[in-house]
């Protein structure tokens, strides 16, 4: 599917609210980095991308291809009448991408909050929603092996995670980055439950989420 939908929408100023950074670099996409689009794809080599970029495009895939600007205000209210109105969604792009690659792709995010790397951070939750955990290395290991205890903290990974629900009529999509959190599962995936928890159900947080213990804190996690 990265083949065929390319870099559409990527690195594009987001709306209104210039959530931009000119730094943006995918593979292909702009002249400084060599096409790599298979690469790209599986998020390997040079990727960098803004967390609004990533929850932008994880709209895209959420709703049949089409991407929605993300917006801060939801109603405007006349002080004096009490009249509101709703803000229109504002289509941004659209994928260049069959339905039934993104049906793929939708029940394979499904199945990472279920029983995938985010399983124990949606345990037990009200809605169904679709995920996907990540982590972005800060410095070159030079072949060496990573071990995070053997690394000083602010050239540990970083964690990310981002997810949608709900998955049969989407309402929400987020991008959650942790910096040198380690891996999405363990760090960035408990904030994000507690974020869609309070937007569908209205439940509060009693704390901080409280990070998920990684079956193996020292070592790569592959299966991001």
């Amino acid at each position: 599917m990265g083949l065929t939908a390319g870099t559409t929408g990527v690195g594009n100023p987001t709306g209104r609210f210039h959530w931009y950074d000119p730094a943006v670099e995918v593979p292909g996409a702009n002249s400084s980095s060599p096409p790599q689009p298979p690469v790209a794809t599986l998020a390997s080599g040079v990727v960098r991308l803004p967390a609004p970029d990533l929850a932008k495009t994880l709209t895209a895939i959420a709703n049949d291809g089409v991407a929605f600007r993300p917006h801060l205000v939801q109603r405007i209210e006349d002080a004096r009448t009490r009249a509101s109105r709703a803000i229109v969604r504002e289509p941004a792009y659209r994928l260049a991408v069959q339905p039934e690659p993104l049906e793929v792709i939708r029940n394979a995010l499904v199945q990472v909050n279920r029983e995938g790397t985010s399983a124990a951070a949606f345990r037990g939750a009200a809605y169904v929603s679709g995920g996907k955990t990540g982590t972005a290395q800060v410095f070159s290991l030079k072949g060496e092996e990573y071990r995070a205890h053997k690394v000083d903290e602010r050239l540990r990974d970083h964690a990310w995670f981002i997810a949608y629900a709900p998955a049969e009529n989407p309402q929400i999509a987020l991008a959650v980055l942790v910096e040198n959190g380690g891996f999405g599962a363990q760090a960035a995936a408990p904030i994000a439950r507690q974020v869609l928890d309070y937007y569908l159900l209205g439940l509060k947080a009693a704390g901080p989420a409280p990070p998920h213990e990684s079956p193996a804190p020292d070592a790569d996690d592959t299966s991001d």
